[in-house]
This record gives structure tokens, C-alpha cells and sequence, in this order.
């Protein structure tokens, strides 16, 4: 909506492969420069990266001041830019959380790759390389992959509805002044209220999960398939 309102065009490549996406971006900002113009490509992993980093930090120091607790952190493993700089300032900090990352669209192997290769790409833009090794506190997992974009499997479904009719709502959204001290939304952390130690689940944004009780999650049970 609002790339409309703030009158953006579109191009619209058709159904292809992530690298031939690739390949007509850069043509298409080639040709604008040749236009005249300056484009600039949204979606440099290792810029995009570098919040993550500082929101690590963040997550850190907001634990400590609350006396959370937090020691494990559920990352959706995917292009690699969230977990690569999360990791970094993990790193950075010596390890803090165990961090897991659940791979929703490549391979284990691939997706190491992908980590590995932004993480290096942060360690060269900043200029430092932590001493700390973000293998020995990360678990990688690829058990929870369906069939492709868009194709939920029935056991994802069945966690969805799981999830809304006993534990909570979630959303993105800035972490409350006060959040709840233990969230989850992976299937077999739905029982969240009997995790010791307390889970965090992030999705870019901060993903923030309310009790039940604060939220009406009446009409995201009725919009699920029996």
C-alpha cells in the first residue's frame, strides 16, 4: 500500500528462480543508470545484517535488565541475512543463547553456506572478527521443511491452531515495556508455559507473544481449516 501511495512502480519478472531474479534486478538497475538515474538495490545481505547485529545487543541488554533468563533463541533459517548478523553480535558477546535455527526454505548445507558467507561479509565491512566461534552455541535444524513456498504441511497447520486455542496470539511488533517472560511458536515448544528455560521466538521484526487471556483470538480460529 504504500509503495502506491508514495507512487512507486512495479516490474513484475514472472515465475522465476531466486539467481535469474538476481540477474534481471541488475539488469533492470543498469539500465536505469544508463537512463541517468541512481538505483539503488534494496536487499545487500550484509547492510541488511547489520541491524540484526545491533538488535542482538538489544535482546541481550533487555534480558539482563528483566532477569529473564533467556538461553534459547528460534531463528527461521531462510536467505541468511536475520541469522548472520544475529549470530555476529552472539559472537560478540561471547555466546549468551544457545541459537536455533529452523530452516524454512533451503538445506542444512545451504543454508550453512549462506550463514558463513554473510557472516564474513560483516566481519570485513566492520573491520573486527569475534573470538568466539557461533558454531558451538547454534544448532541448525531442517526437519520442519514442506514442500515449498506457500504449501503448509499438516502438522504446521495443526501447530497454528494448537498455538491460538491454548496459548496465544502473535504478531509482529516492538517488545512491550513488560513482555511476558516466556513465548514460543514452534510445534514442539507450544507448550511454552512448562519451558524451562524461558524461549524467544524472532522473525526480523521482534515476534511478541500475549497470553490468551489479553487478546481475543476468537476470529483466528474461526479463519483456520477444520
Amino acid at each position: 500500500m504504500l509503495s502506491h501511495l508514495y507512487g512507486a512502480s512495479f516490474q513484475f519478472f514472472g515465475p522465476i528462480d531466486e539467481d535469474e531474479r538476481a540477474v534481471k534486478l541488475r539488469e533492470a538497475a543498469e539500465d536505469l543508470r544508463r537512463r541517468g538515474r541512481r538505483p539503488y538495490i534494496v536487499g545487500d545481505s550484509v547492510t541488511g545484517a547489520l541491524g540484526y547485529v545491533q538488535g542482538a545487543f538489544e535482546l541481550h541488554q533487555q534480558a539482563e535488565d528483566m532477569g529473564a533468563g533467556l538461553r534459547h533463541i528460534f531463528l527461521p533459517g531462510s536467505m541468511g541475512t536475520t541469522e548472520a548478523g544475529f549470530l555476529f553480535s552472539c559472537a560478540l558477546l561471547d555466546g549468551p543463547f544457545t541459537v536455533h535455527l529452523v530452516s524454512v526454505e533451503y538445506d542444512l548445507a545451504e543454508l550453512r553456506e549462506r550463514v558463513d558467507a554473510i557472516y564474513r561479509g560483516i566481519a570485513e565491512r566492520l573491520g573486527t572478527r569475534p573470538a568466539s566461534n557461533y558454531r558451538q552455541w547454534t544448532q541448525f535444524h531442517d526437519s520442519y521443511l514442506g514442500a515449498g513456498y506457500d504449501q503448509p504441511t499438516p502438522a504446521s497447520l495443526a501447530a497454528i491452531r494448537t498455538f491460538a486455542g491454548h496459548e496465544a496470539c502473535c504478531w509482529k511488533t516492538p517488545i512491550p515495556p513488560n513482555p511476558p517472560p516466556r513465548c514460543s511458536i514452534w510445534p514442539r515448544m507450544a507448550a511454552c508455559r512448562r519451558t524451562n528455560p524461558p524461549i524467544c521466538c524472532i522473525q526480523g521484526a521482534s515476534l511478541c507473544c500475549l497470553p490468551r487471556r489479553t487478546i481475543l483470538n476468537d476470529r483466528l480460529r474461526r479463519s483456520m481449516p477444520a
